[in-house]
């Protein structure tokens, strides 16, 4: 279990904190042992009396003895003598921080030490090597390789200068060799090579609509770079072009698309159609408004696919709310110039 502390040092007994009375001296080395890392101690006068089993009195005499500023104090004690302070909810013994720090590179000074000691004496032991006389030479030659004794088995025959003795003692004939060949490596599909059947499923899986002729593109040039690509594996070369086919030919009918799209209309037919309700049709009869027309432009914006039925009901009304505005508006300023006519 990890113990808490709080580092007191041996020049305590020289200082003057030595010098007061046994209840002052009782009351800091309970704020000492009680405080924690930050050096804060939660307790109010009647607490530390009772924690450092001092009378009340004595207890508020300490307080203010140890909080008070020291006239002797050094001027680099930026606390200026106080060994306390008064904070919300209890007292800060002042120097706890530094007190830890002192101890943390007093610990490490002397682990180093003890670190030193055990290197020194390790190269001290190290240095002294044997005679010449009993170091024996025949550890120092390498072992020669020979041939398994009888009762030793190896997993695997053996070749090289010892297979031909090997199977001669069996009175076996050596396995043929088995020669590897490699892979050839292509920097073009051969004119050989022809899409296997699941070639083009995977295609048409993919979304590739014409297959054929970007196939033929990419006969016509080098694949896989300078270095080439396997000829066992190009029918895995050419999967990885499905995705970027796909998107050209997207590209490809999005730009066909927009060259043939007449001016006024979507880039699509539109799919939904909608009905005017009754209010929309009460309302263009009330301000002369030419609601067909209206309708025809919302079907061929598009809107209606991509808003759905119920915005693009509620997109004609609007329209029709902003087309009365600007006729009220249009009257208005008729009336307000020279020439109108007065309201």
């Amino acid at each position: 279990m990890r113990q808490s502390y709080t580092p007191i040092f041996k020049n305590i007994l020289t200082s003057r904190i030595w010098a007061l009375p046994d209840a002052h001296v009782r009351v800091w080395l309970w704020l000492q042992l009680q405080a924690d890392p930050e050096g804060c101690v939660c307790a109010d006068l009647a607490g530390v009396a009772v924690g450092a089993r001092v009378s009340a009195q004595d207890a508020r005499a300490a307080l203010e003895v140890l909080a008070m500023a020291d006239a002797d104090a050094t001027p680099e004690d930026p606390n200026e003598g106080r060994l306390i302070e008064r904070v919300p909810g209890g007292w800060r013994v002042l120097g706890v921080e530094e007190r830890r720090e002192l101890a943390k590179s007093e610990s490490q000074r002397a682990r180093n030490r003890k670190y030193m000691a055990r290197t020194r004496a390790k190269a001290a032991n190290d240095t002294e090597s044997p005679p010449a006389s009993t170091v024996d030479s025949s550890k120092s030659k390498p072992k020669s390789k020979s041939l398994p004794s009888e009762g030793e088995i190896s997993p695997l025959p053996p070749t090289g200068m010892y297979a031909a003795v090997h199977w001669a003692e069996r009175g076996e004939e050596p396995p043929p060799a088995v020669t590897v060949v490699p892979p050839s490596v292509v920097y073009a599909i051969p004119a050989t090579w022809q899409p296997s059947e699941s070639l083009r499923a995977d295609a048409t899986m993919a979304g590739v609509s014409n297959f054929d002729e970007r196939l033929a593109s990419l006969r016509s040039g080098p694949i896989g770079g300078a270095r080439g690509v396997f000829e066992n594996a190009v029918d895995d070369y050419v999967r990885t072009f499905f995705g970027k086919w796909r998107t050209w030919a997207e590209t490809d009918r999005a730009k066909a698309a927009v060259a043939v799209k007449p001016r006024g209309q979507s880039y699509r037919q539109p799919s939904l159609t909608i009905e005017p309700t009754s209010k929309h049709i009460a309302y263009a009869k009330k301000h002369g408004l030419p609601l067909d027309q209206l309708v025809k432009e919302l079907h061929a914006s598009g809107a209606i696919d991509d808003l759905g039925a119920k915005r693009a009901l509620e997109m004609l009304g609007e329209k029709m709310g902003r087309m009365v505005r600007e006729q009220c508006d249009r009257l208005i300023q008729q009336q307000a110039s020279p020439g109108g006519e007065a309201a």
